[in-house]
Protein backbone atom coordinates (compact mmCIF):
# COMPACT_ATOMS: atom_id res chain seq x y z
CA UNK A 1 0.00 0.00 0.00
CA UNK A 2 1.13 3.58 -1.18
CA UNK A 3 0.80 6.14 1.67
CA UNK A 4 1.58 9.63 1.83
CA UNK A 5 3.89 10.56 4.78
CA UNK A 6 0.94 11.60 7.23
CA UNK A 7 0.45 7.99 7.76
CA UNK A 8 3.74 6.61 9.23
CA UNK A 9 3.54 5.16 12.29
CA UNK A 10 3.28 1.16 13.23
CA UNK A 11 1.98 -0.06 15.40
CA UNK A 12 3.76 -2.71 17.42
CA UNK A 13 3.13 -6.67 16.66
CA UNK A 14 1.60 -8.68 19.12
CA UNK A 15 2.87 -12.52 18.89
CA UNK A 16 -0.87 -14.77 17.68
CA UNK A 17 -1.98 -16.95 20.82
CA UNK A 18 -3.79 -20.33 19.31
CA UNK A 19 -6.50 -22.60 20.50
CA UNK A 20 -8.86 -22.53 22.82
CA UNK A 21 -8.17 -23.15 26.89
CA UNK A 22 -10.12 -25.82 28.77
CA UNK A 23 -10.06 -23.83 31.76
CA UNK A 24 -10.54 -19.86 32.09
CA UNK A 25 -8.96 -17.96 34.84
CA UNK A 26 -11.11 -16.12 38.19
CA UNK A 27 -10.92 -13.04 35.92
CA UNK A 28 -12.40 -15.11 32.76
CA UNK A 29 -15.41 -16.76 34.84
CA UNK A 30 -16.46 -13.49 36.21
CA UNK A 31 -16.49 -11.83 32.42
CA UNK A 32 -18.27 -15.22 31.19
CA UNK A 33 -20.90 -15.17 34.00
CA UNK A 34 -21.43 -11.36 33.77
CA UNK A 35 -22.40 -11.82 29.39
CA UNK A 36 -24.60 -14.71 30.50
CA UNK A 37 -26.34 -12.66 32.90
CA UNK A 38 -26.48 -9.59 30.48
CA UNK A 39 -27.68 -11.21 27.37
CA UNK A 40 -30.02 -12.89 29.56
CA UNK A 41 -31.96 -10.06 31.48
CA UNK A 42 -31.54 -7.84 28.15
CA UNK A 43 -35.21 -6.47 27.68
CA UNK A 44 -37.06 -9.07 29.93
CA UNK A 45 -38.77 -5.70 31.40
CA UNK A 46 -40.04 -5.32 27.93
CA UNK A 47 -41.02 -8.69 26.93
CA UNK A 48 -39.86 -11.28 24.03
CA UNK A 49 -39.73 -8.83 21.35
CA UNK A 50 -37.10 -6.63 23.25
CA UNK A 51 -35.07 -9.80 24.37
CA UNK A 52 -31.70 -10.91 22.49
CA UNK A 53 -32.33 -12.64 19.40
CA UNK A 54 -29.53 -13.94 17.40
CA UNK A 55 -25.48 -14.84 18.32
CA UNK A 56 -23.37 -13.12 20.21
CA UNK A 57 -19.41 -14.17 20.32
CA UNK A 58 -16.67 -13.18 22.10
CA UNK A 59 -12.73 -13.58 22.11
CA UNK A 60 -10.35 -12.62 24.61
CA UNK A 61 -6.64 -12.84 24.04
CA UNK A 62 -7.24 -15.22 21.14
CA UNK A 63 -9.43 -17.28 22.61
CA UNK A 64 -13.14 -18.02 22.75
CA UNK A 65 -14.82 -17.06 25.72
CA UNK A 66 -18.32 -16.09 25.31
CA UNK A 67 -20.71 -17.60 23.19
CA UNK A 68 -24.91 -17.77 22.37
CA UNK A 69 -27.02 -18.83 19.84
CA UNK A 70 -31.05 -18.54 20.54
CA UNK A 71 -31.78 -19.65 16.77
CA UNK A 72 -30.01 -23.61 16.87
CA UNK A 73 -27.16 -25.71 18.35
CA UNK A 74 -25.30 -25.52 15.26
CA UNK A 75 -23.03 -21.94 13.64
CA UNK A 76 -25.54 -19.43 11.66
CA UNK A 77 -25.00 -17.18 8.81
CA UNK A 78 -26.11 -13.67 9.44
CA UNK A 79 -26.92 -10.61 6.79
CA UNK A 80 -23.98 -8.22 8.34
CA UNK A 81 -25.42 -4.97 6.41
CA UNK A 82 -22.51 -2.56 6.69
CA UNK A 83 -19.74 -4.42 8.38
CA UNK A 84 -19.30 -5.40 4.61
CA UNK A 85 -17.61 -2.12 4.50
CA UNK A 86 -14.84 -3.51 6.89
CA UNK A 87 -14.27 -6.11 4.76
CA UNK A 88 -14.66 -3.75 1.60
CA UNK A 89 -11.78 -1.56 2.99
CA UNK A 90 -9.28 -4.28 3.67
CA UNK A 91 -9.86 -4.94 0.02
CA UNK A 92 -9.06 -1.74 -0.79
CA UNK A 93 -5.77 -1.61 0.68
CA UNK A 94 -4.59 -4.83 -0.60
CA UNK A 95 -5.51 -3.81 -4.40
CA UNK A 96 -3.83 -0.40 -3.70
CA UNK A 97 -0.68 -2.58 -2.44
CA UNK A 98 -0.96 -4.70 -5.79
CA UNK A 99 -1.40 -1.93 -8.15
CA UNK A 100 0.56 1.15 -6.77
CA UNK A 101 -2.37 3.38 -5.75
CA UNK A 102 -1.82 6.28 -3.67
CA UNK A 103 -4.42 6.24 -1.23
CA UNK A 104 -4.88 9.97 -1.06
CA UNK A 105 -4.25 10.99 -4.81
CA UNK A 106 -7.06 11.55 -7.02
CA UNK A 107 -9.09 8.30 -7.48
CA UNK A 108 -9.35 9.59 -11.18
CA UNK A 109 -5.81 9.36 -11.93
CA UNK A 110 -6.72 5.43 -11.71
CA UNK A 111 -10.25 5.30 -13.15
CA UNK A 112 -10.22 7.57 -16.39
CA UNK A 113 -13.20 6.97 -17.31
CA UNK A 114 -15.16 7.79 -14.24
CA UNK A 115 -17.21 11.00 -13.98
CA UNK A 116 -15.62 14.32 -14.01
CA UNK A 117 -17.20 15.70 -10.70
CA UNK A 118 -15.64 12.40 -8.56
CA UNK A 119 -12.06 12.65 -10.15
CA UNK A 120 -10.75 14.81 -7.57
CA UNK A 121 -11.87 12.28 -5.01
CA UNK A 122 -8.97 9.73 -3.00
CA UNK A 123 -9.42 6.13 -1.38
CA UNK A 124 -9.08 7.92 1.73
CA UNK A 125 -12.27 10.32 0.99
CA UNK A 126 -14.64 7.62 0.16
CA UNK A 127 -13.01 5.38 3.12
CA UNK A 128 -13.54 7.50 5.60
CA UNK A 129 -17.22 9.04 4.36
CA UNK A 130 -15.22 12.51 3.83
CA UNK A 131 -15.96 12.49 0.21
CA UNK A 132 -19.37 14.40 0.19
CA UNK A 133 -20.85 12.01 -1.31
CA UNK A 134 -24.71 10.53 0.47
CA UNK A 135 -26.45 7.81 0.19
CA UNK A 136 -27.48 5.37 -2.79
CA UNK A 137 -30.67 6.95 -4.17
CA UNK A 138 -32.10 4.01 -5.34
CA UNK A 139 -32.05 1.89 -1.81
CA UNK A 140 -34.90 3.45 -0.50
CA UNK A 141 -36.82 2.92 -4.29
CA UNK A 142 -40.25 0.67 -4.46
CA UNK A 143 -38.50 -1.79 -7.62
CA UNK A 144 -35.13 0.00 -8.04
CA UNK A 145 -33.19 -1.84 -10.43
CA UNK A 146 -30.24 -3.64 -8.86
CA UNK A 147 -28.20 -3.59 -12.08
CA UNK A 148 -24.69 -2.01 -11.45
CA UNK A 149 -25.30 0.70 -14.55
CA UNK A 150 -28.30 1.89 -13.16
CA UNK A 151 -27.18 2.29 -9.02
CA UNK A 152 -24.28 3.76 -11.02
CA UNK A 153 -26.37 6.44 -12.68
CA UNK A 154 -28.40 7.06 -9.86
CA UNK A 155 -25.01 7.94 -7.77
CA UNK A 156 -23.65 10.03 -10.37
CA UNK A 157 -26.51 12.32 -10.66
CA UNK A 158 -26.56 12.80 -7.36
CA UNK A 159 -24.85 16.13 -6.00
CA UNK A 160 -21.23 16.43 -3.75
CA UNK A 161 -22.81 17.93 -0.79
CA UNK A 162 -19.57 19.66 0.98
CA UNK A 163 -15.91 20.32 -0.32
CA UNK A 164 -14.67 16.34 -0.04
CA UNK A 165 -12.21 16.12 2.98
CA UNK A 166 -13.97 18.43 4.93
CA UNK A 167 -16.59 17.36 6.85
CA UNK A 168 -18.13 13.57 7.18
CA UNK A 169 -21.07 12.28 5.89
CA UNK A 170 -21.38 8.37 6.22
CA UNK A 171 -21.88 7.17 2.49
CA UNK A 172 -23.04 4.18 1.17
CA UNK A 173 -22.60 5.63 -2.62
CA UNK A 174 -18.93 5.86 -1.62
CA UNK A 175 -18.44 2.48 -0.99
CA UNK A 176 -20.31 1.47 -3.81
CA UNK A 177 -17.93 3.36 -5.67
CA UNK A 178 -15.15 1.61 -4.25
CA UNK A 179 -16.49 -1.89 -4.83
CA UNK A 180 -16.58 -0.42 -8.83
CA UNK A 181 -13.26 0.89 -8.41
CA UNK A 182 -11.98 -2.24 -7.42
CA UNK A 183 -13.65 -3.79 -10.55
CA UNK A 184 -12.04 -1.34 -12.95
CA UNK A 185 -8.69 -1.77 -11.48
CA UNK A 186 -8.29 -5.50 -10.82
CA UNK A 187 -10.74 -6.90 -14.21
CA UNK A 188 -12.43 -8.91 -11.83
CA UNK A 189 -15.63 -8.59 -9.79
CA UNK A 190 -15.45 -7.38 -6.01
CA UNK A 191 -16.44 -10.22 -4.15
CA UNK A 192 -14.04 -12.01 -6.52
CA UNK A 193 -11.06 -10.21 -5.72
CA UNK A 194 -11.65 -9.95 -2.31
CA UNK A 195 -12.23 -13.40 -1.68
CA UNK A 196 -8.60 -14.33 -3.47
CA UNK A 197 -6.95 -11.49 -1.73
CA UNK A 198 -8.56 -11.21 2.15
CA UNK A 199 -11.05 -14.21 2.90
CA UNK A 200 -9.54 -17.46 1.11
CA UNK A 201 -6.01 -16.60 2.53
CA UNK A 202 -7.66 -15.50 6.03
CA UNK A 203 -9.83 -18.50 6.21
CA UNK A 204 -12.85 -17.08 6.28
CA UNK A 205 -15.54 -19.59 4.90
CA UNK A 206 -18.61 -18.40 5.57
CA UNK A 207 -18.32 -14.76 4.36
CA UNK A 208 -19.78 -14.63 1.32
CA UNK A 209 -22.84 -13.14 -0.92
CA UNK A 210 -25.13 -15.69 -0.30
CA UNK A 211 -29.01 -16.27 1.55
CA UNK A 212 -28.67 -15.79 4.92
CA UNK A 213 -29.31 -19.89 6.71
CA UNK A 214 -31.35 -17.83 9.31
CA UNK A 215 -35.13 -16.13 8.61
CA UNK A 216 -35.56 -12.22 9.52
CA UNK A 217 -37.51 -10.51 11.95
CA UNK A 218 -38.73 -6.82 12.92
CA UNK A 219 -40.08 -5.82 15.76
CA UNK A 220 -43.76 -4.42 15.43
CA UNK A 221 -46.60 -2.94 17.65
CA UNK A 222 -44.14 -4.83 20.42
CA UNK A 223 -44.18 -8.21 18.90
CA UNK A 224 -41.62 -9.91 15.98
CA UNK A 225 -43.01 -10.73 12.55
CA UNK A 226 -41.08 -11.83 9.41
CA UNK A 227 -39.08 -8.81 7.50
CA UNK A 228 -39.21 -7.95 4.38
CA UNK A 229 -37.29 -9.21 1.54
CA UNK A 230 -33.54 -7.87 1.96
CA UNK A 231 -32.20 -5.86 -0.73
CA UNK A 232 -29.32 -6.82 -0.61
CA UNK A 233 -28.46 -6.34 -4.52
CA UNK A 234 -28.62 -3.03 -4.33
CA UNK A 235 -25.81 -2.02 -1.37
CA UNK A 236 -22.63 -4.39 -3.08
CA UNK A 237 -19.51 -3.54 -1.42
CA UNK A 238 -21.53 -1.22 0.97
CA UNK A 239 -23.74 -4.03 2.53
CA UNK A 240 -24.22 -7.19 0.92
CA UNK A 241 -22.37 -9.58 2.90
CA UNK A 242 -23.26 -12.44 5.24
CA UNK A 243 -20.77 -14.25 7.60
CA UNK A 244 -20.66 -16.25 10.66
CA UNK A 245 -19.85 -14.61 14.37
CA UNK A 246 -16.94 -16.50 14.64
CA UNK A 247 -15.20 -15.66 10.78
CA UNK A 248 -15.84 -11.79 12.02
CA UNK A 249 -13.90 -12.44 15.38
CA UNK A 250 -11.26 -14.28 13.18
CA UNK A 251 -11.09 -10.83 10.85
CA UNK A 252 -10.80 -8.98 13.63
CA UNK A 253 -7.88 -10.97 15.38
CA UNK A 254 -6.10 -11.37 12.08
CA UNK A 255 -6.13 -7.74 11.69
CA UNK A 256 -4.62 -6.93 15.14
CA UNK A 257 -2.46 -9.33 14.86
CA UNK A 258 -1.13 -8.19 11.18
CA UNK A 259 -1.95 -11.43 9.84
CA UNK A 260 -4.31 -9.87 6.80
CA UNK A 261 -2.34 -6.64 6.72
CA UNK A 262 0.76 -5.03 7.86
CA UNK A 263 0.85 -3.03 11.03
CA UNK A 264 1.49 0.52 8.60
CA UNK A 265 -2.57 -0.51 7.12
CA UNK A 266 -3.96 -1.60 10.31
CA UNK A 267 -2.80 1.57 11.41
CA UNK A 268 -4.12 3.35 9.06
CA UNK A 269 -7.85 1.53 8.98
CA UNK A 270 -8.36 2.78 12.56
CA UNK A 271 -7.01 5.97 12.63
CA UNK A 272 -9.00 9.02 12.54
CA UNK A 273 -9.56 10.37 9.19
CA UNK A 274 -12.41 12.91 9.44
CA UNK A 275 -10.39 15.51 11.96
CA UNK A 276 -13.47 17.13 13.83
CA UNK A 277 -14.62 17.19 17.15
CA UNK A 278 -18.15 15.70 16.89
CA UNK A 279 -16.89 12.39 15.06
CA UNK A 280 -14.00 9.53 14.93
CA UNK A 281 -13.90 7.83 11.59
CA UNK A 282 -11.37 5.88 10.41
CA UNK A 283 -11.00 3.88 6.78
CA UNK A 284 -13.85 1.42 6.91
CA UNK A 285 -14.21 1.50 10.80
CA UNK A 286 -15.55 3.61 12.98
CA UNK A 287 -13.85 4.88 16.49
CA UNK A 288 -14.87 4.46 20.26
CA UNK A 289 -13.58 4.93 23.77
CA UNK A 290 -14.44 2.21 25.95
CA UNK A 291 -13.60 2.88 29.79
CA UNK A 292 -10.54 4.67 28.22
CA UNK A 293 -9.18 2.15 26.18
CA UNK A 294 -9.79 3.13 22.19
CA UNK A 295 -11.47 0.46 20.06
CA UNK A 296 -12.69 0.60 16.46
CA UNK A 297 -15.79 -1.82 14.84
CA UNK A 298 -18.84 -0.88 12.69
CA UNK A 299 -22.15 -2.07 12.49
CA UNK A 300 -24.83 -3.11 10.37
CA UNK A 301 -28.56 -3.00 9.51
CA UNK A 302 -30.53 -4.37 7.06
CA UNK A 303 -34.06 -5.89 6.24
CA UNK A 304 -34.55 -8.64 8.99
CA UNK A 305 -30.94 -8.42 10.68
CA UNK A 306 -28.75 -5.90 12.57
CA UNK A 307 -25.12 -6.73 13.19
CA UNK A 308 -21.75 -5.38 15.24
CA UNK A 309 -18.19 -5.78 15.58
CA UNK A 310 -16.25 -4.40 18.54
CA UNK A 311 -12.92 -4.91 19.40
CA UNK A 312 -9.65 -2.73 21.38
CA UNK A 313 -6.54 -2.50 18.61
CA UNK A 314 -4.20 -4.66 20.49
CA UNK A 315 -7.09 -7.86 19.99
CA UNK A 316 -7.43 -8.75 23.49
CA UNK A 317 -11.29 -8.55 23.24
CA UNK A 318 -13.40 -9.22 20.46
CA UNK A 319 -16.83 -8.60 20.13
CA UNK A 320 -19.32 -9.58 17.64
CA UNK A 321 -23.13 -9.57 17.81
CA UNK A 322 -25.57 -10.77 15.11
CA UNK A 323 -29.37 -10.68 15.28
CA UNK A 324 -32.24 -11.55 12.85
CA UNK A 325 -34.19 -8.93 14.56
CA UNK A 326 -33.95 -5.92 12.79
CA UNK A 327 -34.77 -3.60 15.77
CA UNK A 328 -32.70 -5.00 18.23
CA UNK A 329 -29.79 -2.64 19.70
CA UNK A 330 -27.04 -4.79 18.30
CA UNK A 331 -24.15 -1.96 18.71
CA UNK A 332 -24.91 -1.46 22.18
CA UNK A 333 -24.84 -4.65 23.21
CA UNK A 334 -21.75 -5.64 21.09
CA UNK A 335 -19.77 -2.60 23.15
CA UNK A 336 -20.89 -3.62 26.41
CA UNK A 337 -19.57 -7.03 25.76
CA UNK A 338 -16.82 -5.47 24.87
CA UNK A 339 -16.37 -3.34 28.29
CA UNK A 340 -16.74 -6.97 30.09
CA UNK A 341 -14.32 -8.44 28.43
CA UNK A 342 -11.70 -5.42 28.63
CA UNK A 343 -12.65 -4.64 32.05
CA UNK A 344 -13.64 -7.85 34.25
CA UNK A 345 -16.61 -6.08 35.56
CA UNK A 346 -20.34 -6.47 35.15
CA UNK A 347 -22.32 -4.09 33.04
CA UNK A 348 -25.93 -3.57 33.66
CA UNK A 349 -28.36 -3.42 30.47
CA UNK A 350 -30.03 -0.46 28.92
CA UNK A 351 -32.14 0.78 31.97
CA UNK A 352 -35.66 -0.22 31.18
CA UNK A 353 -38.21 2.37 32.19
CA UNK A 354 -41.83 1.51 32.67
CA UNK A 355 -43.81 1.10 29.23
CA UNK A 356 -47.75 2.65 29.58
CA UNK A 357 -50.51 2.87 26.72
CA UNK A 358 -50.41 6.58 26.11
CA UNK A 359 -53.52 8.01 27.18
CA UNK A 360 -55.95 9.90 25.54
CA UNK A 361 -55.05 13.44 26.78
CA UNK A 362 -51.68 12.66 25.98
CA UNK A 363 -52.09 11.72 22.48
CA UNK A 364 -54.51 14.72 21.91
CA UNK A 365 -51.77 16.81 22.83
CA UNK A 366 -48.75 15.48 20.85
CA UNK A 367 -50.96 14.39 17.59
CA UNK A 368 -49.77 16.97 14.53
CA UNK A 369 -47.53 18.16 12.68
CA UNK A 370 -43.46 19.60 13.77
CA UNK A 371 -40.68 21.70 12.37
CA UNK A 372 -37.40 21.90 12.94
CA UNK A 373 -35.79 25.16 14.86
CA UNK A 374 -33.19 27.04 13.11
CA UNK A 375 -29.67 25.18 14.21
CA UNK A 376 -26.27 26.35 14.44
CA UNK A 377 -24.45 25.86 11.24
CA UNK A 378 -21.89 23.86 13.08
CA UNK A 379 -24.53 21.20 13.46
CA UNK A 380 -26.25 21.61 9.25
CA UNK A 381 -22.26 21.27 8.63
CA UNK A 382 -22.36 18.00 10.93
CA UNK A 383 -25.03 17.18 9.49
CA UNK A 384 -25.36 17.87 6.11
CA UNK A 385 -27.88 19.74 4.21
CA UNK A 386 -29.78 16.58 2.80
CA UNK A 387 -30.14 14.92 6.22
CA UNK A 388 -31.07 18.46 7.98
CA UNK A 389 -33.80 18.91 4.89
CA UNK A 390 -35.18 15.03 5.29
CA UNK A 391 -35.53 15.87 9.27
CA UNK A 392 -36.77 19.66 9.11
CA UNK A 393 -40.44 18.25 8.83
CA UNK A 394 -41.76 15.11 11.06
CA UNK A 395 -45.57 13.85 12.27
CA UNK A 396 -46.57 12.24 15.78
CA UNK A 397 -49.60 10.04 15.70
CA UNK A 398 -50.68 7.34 17.86
CA UNK A 399 -50.05 4.02 16.47
CA UNK A 400 -51.26 0.37 18.79
CA UNK A 401 -49.36 1.14 21.85
CA UNK A 402 -47.12 3.71 21.26
CA UNK A 403 -46.72 6.59 18.74
CA UNK A 404 -45.30 6.34 15.41
CA UNK A 405 -42.86 9.15 14.39
CA UNK A 406 -42.77 9.79 10.68
CA UNK A 407 -40.73 11.72 8.59
CA UNK A 408 -42.90 14.02 6.32
CA UNK A 409 -40.21 13.66 3.74
CA UNK A 410 -40.37 10.12 3.11
CA UNK A 411 -37.10 9.86 3.77
CA UNK A 412 -36.73 7.61 6.62
CA UNK A 413 -38.96 4.51 7.61
CA UNK A 414 -41.30 5.26 10.90
CA UNK A 415 -40.12 4.56 14.58
CA UNK A 416 -42.99 3.64 17.14
CA UNK A 417 -41.98 5.14 20.14
CA UNK A 418 -43.07 3.92 23.43
CA UNK A 419 -44.43 6.19 26.27
CA UNK A 420 -43.04 5.62 30.10
CA UNK A 421 -45.00 6.45 32.70
CA UNK A 422 -43.16 9.88 32.93
CA UNK A 423 -44.61 10.67 29.41
CA UNK A 424 -41.34 10.19 27.65
CA UNK A 425 -41.48 9.14 24.34
CA UNK A 426 -38.44 6.41 23.71
CA UNK A 427 -37.44 3.91 20.99
CA UNK A 428 -34.37 2.03 21.92
CA UNK A 429 -33.05 1.00 18.45
CA UNK A 430 -31.79 4.18 17.31
CA UNK A 431 -31.51 5.67 20.74
CA UNK A 432 -34.66 7.98 20.39
CA UNK A 433 -36.25 10.41 23.22
CA UNK A 434 -38.38 12.99 22.79
CA UNK A 435 -38.94 15.28 25.92
CA UNK A 436 -41.46 18.19 26.60
CA UNK A 437 -42.05 20.65 29.11
CA UNK A 438 -45.17 22.63 27.78
CA UNK A 439 -47.47 19.79 26.55
CA UNK A 440 -46.22 19.30 23.40
CA UNK A 441 -46.24 22.62 21.90
CA UNK A 442 -42.25 22.24 21.43
CA UNK A 443 -40.20 18.79 22.72
CA UNK A 444 -36.76 18.51 22.75
CA UNK A 445 -35.17 14.98 20.52
CA UNK A 446 -32.28 13.56 21.73
CA UNK A 447 -30.00 10.71 19.28
CA UNK A 448 -26.64 9.97 19.53
CA UNK A 449 -25.73 12.62 22.03
CA UNK A 450 -27.65 15.58 19.64
CA UNK A 451 -30.15 17.72 20.45
CA UNK A 452 -32.75 19.31 18.66
CA UNK A 453 -35.97 21.58 19.04
CA UNK A 454 -39.33 20.41 16.81
CA UNK A 455 -41.82 23.20 17.33
CA UNK A 456 -45.58 22.48 16.92
CA UNK A 457 -47.43 23.55 13.83
CA UNK A 458 -50.37 26.04 13.74
CA UNK A 459 -52.46 23.55 11.67
CA UNK A 460 -53.39 20.83 13.91
CA UNK A 461 -55.22 17.53 13.32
Amino acid sequence: MHLSKRHFALFSTIAITAGCSSTLNLENQHSKLAMESYISSYGSKLGKAWAFKGEAYVLKEGRPLFHVNTESNKPENYLIGSITKSLTAVTILKLTDEYQIDVDAPIGDYWTTLPEKFKPLTVTQLLSHTSGLGDIPSLYEENASSEPQEVFKSIAASPIYFEPGSYYQYSNAAYYLLGLFIEEVSGKPWLEYMAESVLTPAGLDSIGFSSPSVMGWTRFDNHLKPASEPSVDIGQAAGALRSSSSDLTKFAYQLTQSDIVTPQQFEYLTMDHVGITEVQHGAGFSIQDITGIKTVGHGGKIQGFTSRLQFDLGGKCIAVVLSNNERFSASKVAKDLTEICLTGESVPPAQEPTIVAPSDALVKSIEGSYTLSPLPQEIVDLLGEELVNQISKISLAPKGKGIELSNDAGAQPPALLLVTDKNELIEFDHGISIKSQDNFENFILSQGGLAVEYKKNENRK
